[in-house]
């Protein structure tokens, strides 16, 4: 799909499309006491892999809006229910340190282990950028990789 072909977006960013679409459909028996097999966190953009997961979903979902009849309930089945299913899971989920209520700093975070590749492992690389990581990532503190292009 060419850029030409890309609809044009309705909502302006994912925290439009979450707060004003999303969050008003999607309804979860959530245990306030943040003891039950689902949980979310109130601040759900301060967990930069909710952030990443939301935006992936808020795009596929532009995308497929203004095609066939059968695209939302694919988008459903394809794509927001196995992303909610880690993003709300209470016990390895990015938010299973939040409560409902209530956000907690995520103690238990193990970023993936990296190790850099060596020098020419990837052959020829494009040069490293200046450009920043989204606002969202920027908020949070993450840094800029590498190459990042946005």
């Amino acid at each position: 799909m060419s850029s030409e072909d890309l609809p044009e977006f309705l909502y302006r960013n994912v925290e439009d499309w979450f707060v004003n679409l999303l969050a008003p459909t999607i309804e979860r028996r959530l245990d306030a006491a943040g003891t039950g097999t689902l949980t979310w966190c109130p601040n759900w953009w301060e967990h930069a892999e909710a952030i990443a997961r939301l935006e992936a979903l808020w795009r596929a979902w532009e995308v497929c809006r203004d095609t066939d009849g059968e695209s939302p309930a694919r988008w459903f089945w394809q794509h927001c229910d196995p992303m909610l299913s880690v993003l709300m899971d209470a016990k390895v989920g990015p938010m299973s340190d939040c409560k409902p209520t209530e956000h907690r700093k995520y103690t238990n975070a193990l970023h993936l282990p990296i190790t850099a590749a060596p020098r020419g492992y990837w052959g020829t690389t494009v040069a490293a950028t200046t450009a920043q990581p989204p606002a969202e990532f920027r908020r949070i503190g993450a840094e800029p990789i590498s190459g990042w292009r946005t």
